[in-house]
């Protein structure tokens, strides 16, 4: 980035002629707004920058000066000599001689362009810019400082403020050699250089020696037309002019106007014009603020500072503070940057006019108002304090013994600062505290409290800043006052604003060992902040805050001395570090206890490289790895164990988001590794009994952190050697929340699933229960299983699943009840979510529950009938087609794993059949709803299900049964290439990479699969090491169209082929298109004639299928434009016709404009075919000519007439071609998107006109229509 800033400065360096420059500008703006985040990288070219974009304005402004004026002479070369003039009159002999050095004196390049306020303007933006990214000191320091142009600049401004001069384009009058001014060029032929029509200036000097400065001549036509829209270049003439002022001379040596009594001196006319500046918004009034600062801080305007400092007053009193005024916050602006700047002798005599206007300031915003006057009241409070303390360090601070690495020991170390003897503020001469000292004080401390950041960053520095100048006594108090804020009392910004005041405190030594004891607990305190407000929290600029104190502690204060508050520091700064919400805490606190280890070494913070070297600034910004990875290996060290246990517990666990809670109780369990004694004893004191609280956060985080710590203390502590009483403790939890009706009502949903994962948790660790549990479980189980939310399904399901096989896995009559039961609730009726429920419930029941072959036989046929799409209601649910599929595919898989005994004594032949012709079925569900093409869950559940049908065919084949591996493979390979072309991306890669999977040499799915060798070849071998990303059709398509040349695979292939080649996406049917004629014109291809029967056979059981028919049509229309399918012989002819028999069919009845247009694409194909489709496609077509969608007909006229133009009159062929030109004369003439019956009229015409035959007698649309 700085490479390219410091390109752009030598690119608007180098640039000659006006575009360029504005090109170079251009460039350059835009590169300074990527520099913003790091502006820094912009300081090596930054003087160049400023350099450039300065020179044209200060070149203006040098020209406006009479360099004529002998006075002017005398007095510039008086200052470069240093001196001051003792006279106004000099002798003709040193106005000579001023003149000759002036010549002679070396200057800096100049611009060879003419002026143009239009360009200047566009530098000043830049300008602007640069402050806006680096600061207006930076930019500042790099403005061209000459005095000269002190008068120069402060004229201008006055010029365009008063708009007594502008100015005049070239375009308002003839443009000639003498009216134009090039900078830098002295002969006509550079002046031909520029021939662009561009703003000009115009010499116009008059050589006199004393006039009114409104009358002087600036160089400038009287046009205040220009002057519109110059609030940048007032701007970057007011910073300017911040530099000019601060020359070392009285004003009065560059002021040729001082002789004049009808004018004010130079000084006075810039505080008149800034003050008017004082009153408008934005950089003008800021820019104008520094100036007057700047000026009246010079030790020869005491009298104007007086005077500027009562002019103040008045203003503000007299104004009422209104915030709608731009007065007020630019009076407190210039007031607090006067009182910075300025010298302290000079500050003291208005020192009472400054507390004025801070006091006014204060009580006038206290209640509310600007934020910007109530930051900028703060800054003068403790300003105008500052002016009237003594500067003297405070002998009392305390300063941390530094060491050096130059020195072998402590006996070696050079004195420190707290080893010199410093006189007590007390005993300083003119050491007199003023007497709104402590008003002020309070001030500031109410300004801690403030709403706004700013205000209270304000105060804070300046409490640091006011306590650094007095007593022992005086501070101690100033911190007293900043500990009570920090009270539970208080709100948030308080203890913010505190906490920055603490800091600040801490870092100026001025907050002594001795304080730590007070502080340290508060500060702890504000590391855990958060206060629940309403549906969120506020606290996380508090903790940060406090993240900011403890790294100046680390900074501040010796080993020694925080060797005691580090014991409490530590584990609060690693809880934050670990376990706060928000990252930027976390990161804050990481990097605080980074600090502290590096500064107080690892006596202080115990096992602190090994902790920062975990928890650095990047390991704790992802929250789940700051939980889950960071926080357990910090809390493996025991100084910081049971501080986490207690943090997760006892806040994390009632956090009020429901995920921080979740995540909570996960991080318990990870940290049952190392503190499982800990996790144990607070388990049963502290969390169960919170588990029926009335309040929803506090009983679902307990019931959460029950779940996963018993999880984690089952791997360390053997549960079941538990009391009798503490494991009822744990079973007794679901009839206390059952008892009192928690799962209903708000908030029921989550204690739903916390409750379905204690069940689950309970089962895992196969603690011992009693009967009275089981009954409790199930029927929880069963309850949430038909709930309508699918989250909770899904953990009722997974505790279903674990708590079946770890208390009823030989239990065969219960079997019998579940599955009978369940499959009940599949057939069930107008309730959709008990269907859902019973198809995942019998996927959960285990393997050896089925091991009788009836039961399998009965979940068998429910969900094979719950799977297909039919008429029925209850088949009409995506959702309960998904379950069921995958519960297929689940319940095999677990058959197959599980089971003891062979597949074959459970699988009969006919249950066989019926799974696979019902993920056949799924396969082809494409239903939509509202929702989209819902049928794509079905068949991506297909999918995986098929994988695990594959398996069992391998199994059963391998035990001796009868399968016919060869029909049933290719059968499922090909439906799985089909949907490995179609349009969705997500199920195209998950069905590619399902193909790539079966194909796998080690795989034997599929190893009887026609032809599988030559597609393992064709989708296996990629030549580089990177797999095939399936899901892009870039990759995939040109691989997988090369199966259309094995007659087993065409059908489906291009049945997935034409759903990508015509669907709406261009981008997919332009790769899908082009993938597919690329392979058709290579040897390996099938003849055409095949192709185009195989799409005849997609066609046909498909037809009025708007969903396969349309794109069919569309790459129909392909096939036919880009190859050679119309020009084939009379062998093509039976083609032709049943394509046009489809095709009418398709259009009858039809109300879809998109679908027609389609339509007359493949009619006027048919039309340039073999007689006699091609008469009877043209017979068709006038159909369309006299369709009821004016869209259609003239979309019809056109394509029909684009087509007779085609065929030539000799041709015999085609029997209506000799009798064309009637026909194009009518289709070129007819309105055919006016009145119907016109159309209608047009359309007879041409049918008269056509030898057609055997026109048909049905229509394409209702005949009420045509």
């Amino acid at each position: 980035m700085e490479t390219n800033f410091a390109r752009c400065v030598a690119k608007m360096e180098a640039s000659k002629s006006a575009p360029e420059r504005r090109k170079a500008l251009r460039e350059t703006k835009k590169c300074v707004d990527l520099l913003r985040e790091r502006p820094s990288t912009m300081d090596g070219s930054l003087q160049g920058a400023v350099t450039w974009l300065m020179e044209d304005l200060s070149q203006l402004t040098r020209r406006n000066l009479n360099e004529a004026d002998v006075r002017d002479s005398n007095r510039e070369k008086n200052m470069n000599e240093g001196e001051m003039p003792e006279s106004m009159n000099s002798s003709v002999e040193c106005e000579q001689k001023f003149v000759e050095d002036y010549e002679n004196e070396e200057r800096g390049p100049m611009t060879a362009h003419p002026v143009d306020l239009a360009e200047v303007r566009e530098q000043c933006k830049l300008i602007l810019e640069l402050v806006t990214a680096r600061g207006w000191k930076a930019v500042m320091r790099c403005m061209p400082h000459e005095a000269r142009d002190l008068e120069g600049a402060a004229r201008l401004l006055f010029s365009m403020e008063k708009k007594t001069a502008g100015f005049r384009h070239s375009g308002d009058q003839p443009r000639t050699p003498d009216m134009l001014l090039v900078i830098g060029t002295n002969t006509k032929a550079e002046q031909e250089v520029e021939r662009e029509v561009i703003p000009i200036v115009q010499s116009n000097y008059q050589e006199t020696n004393s006039v009114d400065r409104d009358a002087m001549p600036t160089g400038l036509e009287d046009d205040p037309g220009p002057w519109e829209n110059v609030g940048e270049v007032k701007c970057v003439l007011l910073l300017w002019l911040c530099v000019l002022v601060l020359l070392p001379f009285d004003i009065a040596v560059v002021d040729s106007n001082r002789e004049n009594a009808n004018a004010g001196p130079l000084e006075e006319e810039l505080i008149e014009i800034c003050k008017n500046f004082l009153s408008t918004p934005g950089n003008l009034r800021d820019m104008a603020a520094l100036l007057l600062s700047r000026l009246l801080s010079r030790r020869d305007m005491k009298a104007h500072l007086l005077n500027f400092c009562r002019w103040c007053v008045t203003q503000v009193l007299n104004s009422d503070l209104d915030p709608h005024s731009f007065l007020i916050p630019g009076i407190a602006h210039t007031m607090a940057h006067l009182f910075k700047m300025g010298s302290k002798d000079s500050l003291a005599e208005v020192a009472n006019e400054g507390w004025k206007v801070a006091e006014a300031l204060f009580h006038g915003c206290k209640e509310g108002g600007s934020t910007l006057v109530r930051k900028l009241s703060h800054k003068l409070v403790q300003r105008v304090v500052l002016a009237m303390l003594p500067a003297a360090t405070a002998s009392w601070k305390y300063d941390r013994r530094m060491t050096s690495l130059l020195f072998d020991d402590v006996h070696h170390q050079p004195k420190q600062s707290q080893e010199l003897e410093l006189v007590p503020l007390e005993e300083c001469e003119d050491y007199n505290a003023p007497e709104f000292l402590e008003a002020a004080i309070e001030m500031l401390l109410s300004g801690l409290m403030d709403r706004d950041t700013v205000v209270r960053w304000s105060a804070a520095k300046g409490l640091g800043r006011i306590s650094s100048r007095l007593s022992l006594t005086l501070a101690s108090d100033v911190v007293e006052a900043v500990v009570d804020i920090l009270s539970p009392v208080q709100n948030d910004s308080a203890w913010h604003g505190g906490c920055l005041a603490l800091a600040e405190l801490a870092r100026r030594g001025l907050l002594l060992p001795k304080h730590l004891e007070d502080v340290v607990p508060k500060v702890v305190l504000a590391l855990a902040y958060d206060v629940r407000r309403g549906p969120h929290s506020v606290g996380a600029h508090v903790r940060d805050a406090a993240c900011y104190v403890c790294w100046a502690f680390a900074r501040a204060y010796d080993p020694e001395v925080m060797k005691k508050p580090a014991l409490q520091l530590a584990p609060a700064l690693l809880v934050t570090a670990c376990y706060d919400r928000e990252v930027h805490c976390r990161r804050a606190a990481s990097a605080a206890f980074q600090e502290a280890v590096g500064r107080q070494g690892a006596t202080s913070f115990a096992h602190g490289i090994e902790i920062i070297t975990a928890a650095d600034y990047v390991t704790v910004g992802p929250r789940q790895r700051s939980y889950l990875e960071v926080a357990p290996f910090v809390g493996q060290f025991p100084e910081y164990t049971e501080a986490f246990v207690d943090h997760l517990v006892f806040v994390k666990l009632r956090h009020w988001e429901c995920s921080l809670r979740e995540l909570a109780a996960k991080a318990l369990r990870r940290l049952c590794v190392h503190a499982n004694k800990n996790v144990l004893q607070v388990l049963f004191e502290a969390v169960i009994p919170l588990c029926t609280d009335p309040q929803l956060e506090v009983r679902h985080g307990a019931v959460c952190g029950v779940a996963e710590a018993l999880i984690g203390l089952a791997e360390f502590i053997e549960l079941k050697d538990l009391e009798d009483t503490r494991i009822d403790s744990i079973t007794n939890i679901l009839v206390r929340v059952v008892d009192a009706k928690l799962c209903r009502g708000k908030g029921g949903e989550l204690m739903r699933t916390a409750i379905c994962k204690l069940i689950l948790s309970i089962s895992m660790i196969k603690l011992p229960v009693r009967a009275d549990f089981l009954a409790q479980a199930q029927s929880i189980l069963d309850e949430n299983l038909a709930h309508p939310n699918s989250e909770i399904q899904k953990v009722a399901a997974e505790g279903l699943r674990v708590f079946l096989r770890t208390y009823f896995i030989a239990d065969h009559g219960y079997a019998q009840t579940l599955v009978s039961k369940y499959c009940s609730w599949l057939s069930t009726k107008d309730n959709p979510p008990r269907r859902r429920g019973g198809a995942l419930a019998l996927a959960a029941i285990p393997a050896s529950l089925y091991a009788d072959s009836s039961l399998l036989q009965e979940a068998t046929s429910a969900l094979c009938s719950s799977s297909t799409l039919g008429g029925d209601s209850c088949q009409e649910d995506a959702e309960t087609r998904v379950n069921s599929v995958k519960a297929i595919g689940e319940m095999y898989g677990n058959l197959r794993r599980e089971s003891s005994t062979s597949p074959t004594q459970a699988i009969t032949a006919a249950m066989y059949e019926q799974v696979f012709s019902t993920l056949l079925l799924a396969l082809d569900d494409y239903s939509v709803d509202n929702r989209g093409d819902v049928g794509s869950w079905v068949r991506e559940a297909a999918i995986k299900s098929m994988e695990e049908f594959l398996a069992i065919d391998r199994d059963i084949y391998a035990a001796g049964g009868v399968v016919d591996r060869h029909r049933i493979e290719t059968l499922a390979l090909g439906q799985l290439v089909k949907q490995a072309l179609e349009r969705i991306d997500r199920l195209r890669g998950f069905a590619g990479s399902t193909v790539a999977t079966l194909l796998q040499s080690q795989s034997t799915l599929v190893c009887y699969a026609a032809h599988v060798e030559e597609l393992q070849g064709i989708l296996l071998e990629t030549g580089s090491c990177e797999p095939i990303n399936w899901s892009s059709p870039a990759e995939s398509f040109p691989r997988l169209v090369k199966l259309i040349a094995f007659e087993a695979y065409r059908k489906q292939v291009m049945s997935g082929l034409v759903l990508s080649i015509g669907g709406l996406c261009q981008h997919l049917s332009s790769i899908a298109s082009d993938a597919l004629f690329a392979y058709m014109s290579e040897a390996s291809a099938p003849p055409l004639p095949e192709l185009a029967q195989t799409l005849l056979e997609v066609w046909r059981p498909t037809s009025g299928v708007d969903r396969i028919t349309v794109p069919l049509m569309n790459t129909l229309d392909k096939l036919y434009t880009r190859t050679e399918l119309r020009q084939m012989g009379a062998s093509m002819i039976s083609f032709h016709a049943e394509v046009l028999e489809l095709t009418r069919a398709e259009g009858r009845g039809s109300k879809d404009v998109k679908k027609l247009i389609i339509i007359a694409n493949v009619l006027c194909h048919l039309c340039l075919t073999h007689e006699p489709v091609s008469s009877q496609a043209l017979s068709v077509y006038m159909v369309l000519l006299g369709n009821r969608f004016p869209k259609v007909r003239q979309y019809a006229a056109e394509q029909l007439y684009i087509t007779m133009l085609m065929v030539d009159e000799t041709e015999d062929q085609y029997a209506w071609a000799t009798c064309t030109d009637i026909a194009l004369e009518v289709l070129s003439e007819c309105p055919w998107e006016s009145n119907a019956e016109v159309a209608k009229e047009a359309r007879d015409k041409i049918r008269a006109a056509l030898p057609l035959q055997d026109a048909p007698k049905s229509r394409l649309v209702a005949p009420s229509c045509t």
